[in-house]
C-alpha cells in the first residue's frame, strides 16, 4: 500500500519579512512539491519609534501613530503571500 506523505512546515518569524529572508528556499520547495506552509509573524514592528516617525512623517508620534503603522503593516502582509496565517500587533 502506498501512503502519500505531505510535508507541512511551520515558520515562526520574529518580524515581517524575516520568513522570506531566512526560509524562502524552504517555502518555495515545500509549495513546489505540494506541501503546506504556514507562517506566524510575531510582531508588525509597530513599536519601533524610528519606523513610526519615518512612516507617519512626524517627530512626535502618538499612540495612534503606532497603531496605524501596525495596522498598515498587517494589511501589507496578507495580500503579498499565500502562506501568511497570523500576525500579532504586539
Amino acid at each position: 500500500m502506498f501512503h502519500l506523505c505531505i510535508q507541512r512546515v511551520l515558520i515562526i518569524a520574529p518580524h515581517p519579512n524575516d520568513e522570506t529572508l531566512a526560509a524562502v528556499g524552504l517555502i518555495q520547495d515545500t509549495l513546489k512539491y505540494g506541501g503546506e506552509v504556514k507562517v506566524v509573524v510575531m510582531t508588525n514592528r509597530d513599536s519601533f519609534k524610528r519606523a513610526v516617525i519615518e512612516n507617519c512623517n512626524t517627530i512626535k508620534p502618538t499612540p495612534h501613530d503606532f497603531l496605524r503603522l501596525g495596522y498598515e503593516r498587517h494589511a501589507e502582509k496578507r495580500p503579498n503571500t499565500s502562506v501568511f496565517v497570523h500576525c500579532s500587533s504586539h
